[in-house]
């Protein structure tokens, strides 16, 4: 049950860094057993990411939801907005690089 929480704990965060205090506080168990039950979840494969001890944090790349609803639909939405503004960003800088080429060579074909 507390990998599944961790995993949801994951999946929900908006900055994707979990402090072990927030961790912790959200399993139930000691602040020194955090790293342990992470390592666990990643081995169950319901999370990706990697610790800081240094900063005491779990860095979530990917997590697992335990239930697919509304609220994630959403969440992946939005994620995919995003994805998709910056792939336009990307596309418009490639045309306008693709436009400035065949004006150069038009340019050194008339030299």
């Amino acid at each position: 049950m507390r990998l599944l929480t961790l995993a949801s704990l994951a999946a929900s965060t908006q900055s994707r860094s979990l402090p072990y205090q927030h961790i912790a506080r959200s399993l139930q168990i000691p602040s020194e057993d955090t790293e342990i039950w992470v390592i666990d979840t990643i081995r169950a494969g319901l999370v990706e990411g990697k610790l800081s001890q240094l900063n005491q944090t779990f860095l979530v790349h990917r997590s697992t939801y335990r239930v697919f609803g509304e609220k994630q639909w959403t969440e992946v939405q939005g994620r995919l907005d995003t994805w998709r503004a910056s792939l336009e960003g990307v596309l418009a800088v490639v045309r306008g690089e693709r436009e400035k080429m065949a004006k150069e060579r038009e340019r050194e074909l008339r030299e």
